[in-house]
């Protein structure tokens, strides 16, 4: 930077460096879960942001305060996991977590990434039909691994139990389908559903918010 103004190569710079920072942290705080990062990199970098798809984005921005909830609930089912006699405690804190993000901020991430992807203004489509169309196109296939319809079923009409001895929670759909986890597996599911809005936020900050600002200090910069 010379005489206090901005050039590309240094905002370019300062941009990589910033990304590179984000992505380390995030990945040490959610730990294994770059394949959640690098898919929904993919899918943002498909086109550049279009107006196309800012009604999408308000409706998944405006699921943060639920998702907020849903991160406390899921501190405080990590700090009494561990306690006798709270584990049922933690399965029913676990199953409306859950629901609430399968129903908010999970829904509405995938249909924004989705109208981005396709350009679309808004959709309304349901998960299994953006699952196949990423299947289809070979994308995203991460974002859906804490995706069990037959879990959330069962957590809609409240069909699911817990096995004390064997500490196994057992999901049944009303189509008699079931589907049996350890407490670990269940808290597994929950936060593979979480990550993928936190990857989201973050990915949107540095994709999608940053590089506008970046532009016009570079402009600023040239005046």
């Amino acid at each position: 930077m010379e005489s206090g103004k901005a050039t590309r190569s240094t905002l370019d710079e300062a941009y990589q460096e910033l990304t590179d920072a984000v992505r380390k942290d995030w990945r040490i705080h959610l730990a294994r879960r770059k394949d959640v990062l690098d898919d929904v990199d993919a899918i943002l970098s498909k086109h550049s942001p279009s107006p196309t798809t800012l009604d999408a984005l308000k409706a998944m921005l405006s699921s943060d305060k639920a998702l907020h909830t849903c991160t406390e609930i899921i501190a405080l089912s990590n700090r009494v996991a561990d306690r006798e006699g709270d584990i049922e405690v933690v399965m029913h804190l676990l199953c409306f977590v859950y629901l609430i993000l399968l129903e908010g901020a999970y829904n509405s991430t995938l249909r924004f990434l989705y109208a981005h992807y396709l350009q679309l203004s808004h959709t309304r489509a349901n998960i299994a039909d953006i699952r196949k169309k990423f299947d289809k196109d070979h994308i995203g296939r991460s974002l859906f691994e804490g995706w069990n319809r037959t879990v959330r079923n069962a957590i809609a009409h409240a069909t699911y139990s817990l096995d004390k001895g064997s500490l196994m929670v057992e999901f049944e759909d009303q189509d008699g389908t079931k589907q049996r986890l350890r407490i670990p597996e269940f808290q597994a599911l929950v936060r593979n559903v979480y990550d993928v809005n936190v990857a989201v936020l973050v990915l949107l900050i540095l994709r999608i918010f940053v590089p506008p600002i970046l532009s016009e200090s570079l402009r600023i910069g040239h005046s």
